[in-house]
């Protein structure tokens, strides 16, 4: 009786960093580094088996280290915006940094999209990373220990899981930061987009959200599928301000 061999995480130098690839028994292989915790390659068959790379990123951490739309990483701990850069926390104001004009974006110089996280462990079919906050970097409130966990099982499913220690009261608001492209290449004006949603945020200038409204009759009415060409490249308000969707 021949016993199946049981599947191996496998690890190789990049640069000063490490690729951690994961793989499942129907070909389906994920490339993450330490470096920001990043997803590198997702590499899947296409409807007639052919393999294709369905995520956007560089060739060289290097590349990762000088960019700077959080290609593939895990952002935090505050991910998307705080308008001017503050909010209040029992009782008290917390000023947090300006990165983005007068507002805070995704952590600020805390920038664990460029630290290089630790290896906490690995099995067949995960691996989990983690990276620390000191007190008062990027100006949260804490000392944080921040985690991320990624599984790939035999169902095809990616699944990012996250856990954040911490020492004293602060927000925490971690995100997955990876630009998909499902067709491997050339843009995706084509994508056929589905959101399950009946109301949206619309933001001002500055993409801080100011009001929440129903959908119906606009071009965020997404819960029918419906291709991203015709809206996108319209420009309406909602998508001109952030150039895109």
């Amino acid at each position: 009786m021949l016993l199946k061999e049981r599947r191996q995480i496998k690890s190789k130098p990049w640069g000063e960093y490490q690729l951690y690839t994961l793989s499942n028994d129907n070909g389906i292989q994920v490339d993450i580094s330490n470096l920001g915790a990043t997803i590198v390659n997702l590499y899947v068959k296409d409807k007639v088996g052919d393999i294709k790379n369905i995520v956007l990123g560089y060739d060289s951490p290097q590349e990762y280290l000088d960019g700077d739309v959080f290609l593939g990483s895990v952002v935090g701990p505050w991910a998307n915006r705080i308008a001017q850069g503050k909010f209040e926390l029992n009782g008290e104001q917390i000023v947090v940094d300006q990165n983005e004009g007068r507002n805070h974006l995704h952590g600020g110089s805390c920038a664990i999209h460029k630290k290089k996280w630790v290896l906490e462990a690995v099995s067949a079919t995960s691996v989990t990373l983690r990276t620390n906050i000191a007190y008062l970097e990027g100006g949260f409130p804490a000392n944080m220990e921040i985690y991320v966990s990624y599984t790939l099982n035999n169902d095809n499913e990616l699944m990012v899981d996250y856990l954040a220690n911490v020492d004293r009261d602060t927000p925490v608001n971690l995100t997955q930061h990876t630009y998909f492209n499902l067709n491997g290449g050339g843009d995706v004006l084509d994508h056929s987009l589905t959101i399950n949603a009946e109301k949206y945020f619309v933001t001002d200038d500055f993409s801080i959200p100011v009001d929440k409204c129903a959908v119906e009759n606009t071009v965020m009415d997404f819960r029918k599928p419906k291709k991203l060409r015709k809206d996108v490249l319209a420009q309406p308000r909602e998508l001109a301000i952030i150039k895109g969707l």
